[in-house]
């Protein structure tokens, strides 16, 4: 009762503090839906693919209704408890309703990843108070305390909530916009040190889109620190580290299970799995979308194309490995590294995937000063946003371009998002180099520094 009250207490000041953020976004999100640029962005392959689009939603509990399974033909692709929670909301509020609850959970995500990354901060200012003497005497300069953090919440929130990365799928209808519900409620329960909960939301969030399954092991190991710090270091042995981390997997394998085969007792059988989870790893709809799958596998021979699914599949998921064990002590920067990731390697990505993680940006205000592609990488995505759309015209509509002016921009489009989440790496260990060793300004250039 005192987490629900205290939680409660600060989603009403974080409303009152930022009320101008939150209607601003609310206004504009109704404009748009007002004047029908919804209507016009549903057609957008960056911002609706055939895994979120909400008119194949609807064709799907259509042929509910009509009592036949949705997952014969190939039109709906999202779990089967996802359906019947669209129909549920269509049945309690009216479809001209439904544009409300779309604004709605885009702005509840805001707020969630707004207390996330609130609790996240604190907890590592405080994790770095502790550690601060085994730091060098310059260390202070980069302290966190340095950094107003305070008002970092403020500007995920406002970040998030006015994204046009966010705005466009969420007045599209776009379902991933519940996805990103859901990996909101993910990351603000691992970041308050819920695990249960946390297992719960990631679990909801895989099941809709299997991806984010990846996001596991970091934070089983986030939450086993977060366990760590807030009992003495004598109480907490190894085997206890590895009792939460065997917790946190058999938490989430037991939850996920659970909704799998909630899903085969609505169906009856387990043809639905073939229809999400096959169309997500085999890829059989090559329709353009602003990842890297289509373009390969339209000119891909059919008798390589399985060994190239495999390999494009485990290129998504094998990075998770390198990047757990170098950023060990710090598991939120393996899940924004992650979601970077997913959002440029997944089968079927839209927009919506690169707003989220982008929205959590200002957590790392304070290694922006190791940052050196930020200026490089702004104008590669104002550029790839302006382009992509116009070559698409050229290529579908006026036939003077191909598909390769398209997936140039997408191409370039991924190559800024690699290298985003490649210079936040690098300065969060430049800044971690320079926290122990010092800054070493005042050095003579002709000093030879090694890194070990």
């Amino acid at each position: 009762n005192e987490h629900e009250f205290g939680f409660t207490a600060y989603m009403m000041g974080v409303i009152l503090r930022n009320w101008q953020y939150i209607v601003t976004a609310g206004i504009l999100r109704f404009i748009l839906i007002h004047f029908k640029i919804g209507d016009l962005v549903k057609q957008r392959v960056e911002i609706s693919t055939p895994l979120n689009s909400w008119k194949r939603v609807e064709e799907g509990i259509f042929l509910l209704d009509e009592n036949i399974s949705p997952y014969e033909s190939d039109i709906f692709h999202e779990p089967p408890l996802c359906l019947r929670l669209y129909a549920a909301l269509i049945k309690m509020c009216g479809r001209d309703l439904i544009p409300i609850i779309f604004v709605l959970s885009d702005i509840l995500a805001g707020l969630m990843l707004s207390k996330a990354a609130g609790e996240y901060l604190k907890y590592s200012s405080e994790l770095e108070e502790k550690k601060k003497e085994s730091y060098s005497k310059e260390a202070e300069k980069l302290s966190l305390k340095r950094f107003n953090y305070i008002s970092i919440p403020s500007q995920v929130l406002a970040i998030y909530l006015l994204n046009p990365y966010i705005i466009l799928p969420c007045i599209a209808l776009c379902t991933s916009t519940f996805h990103n519900l859901f990996m909101a409620a993910t990351l603000l329960s691992m970041a308050s040190g819920w695990g249960y909960l946390s297992t719960v939301f990631l679990a909801m969030s895989s099941y809709q889109s299997f991806y984010p399954i990846m996001l596991l092991p970091p934070m089983a190991v986030y939450l086993a620190r977060h366990r760590h710090e807030k009992i003495s270091t004598e109480e907490f042995s190894l085997s206890n580290y590895k009792y939460y981390i065997l917790k946190t997997f058999l938490q989430f394998t037991g939850n996920l299970t659970y909704l799998i085969y909630m899903s085969y007792c609505l169906e009856g059988d387990w043809a639905f799995m073939k229809s999400t989870y096959g169309f997500i790893l085999f890829v059989p709809d090559l329709t353009p979308n602003v990842g890297l799958f289509w373009y390969f596998f339209t000119e891909m021979f059919e008798h390589f194309r399985l060994f190239f699914i495999c390999t494009f599949q485990i290129n998504v998921f094998i990075y998770a490995i390198p990047l757990i064990i170098k950023f060990n002590r710090e598991p939120m920067l393996v899940i924004y590294s992650l979601c970077s990731l997913m959002a440029v390697f997944k089968s079927y990505p839209s927009v919506s995937d690169v707003g989220l993680y982008m929205s959590l940006f200002p957590i790392w205000t304070h290694i922006r000063q190791f940052m050196r592609q930020t200026f490089l990488v702004s104008c590669f995505f104002l550029a790839t946003s302006v382009l992509a759309p116009i070559f698409w015209y050229l290529w579908i509509y006026a036939g003077s371009a191909n598909a390769n002016f398209y997936f140039g921009t997408t191409l370039a489009f991924g190559t800024a998002q690699i290298f985003l989440v490649t210079d936040v790496l690098f300065a969060y260990t430049r800044r971690q180099f320079h926290l122990i060793h010092g800054h070493h300004s005042d050095r003579d250039e002709n000093t030879m520094l090694v890194l070990k």
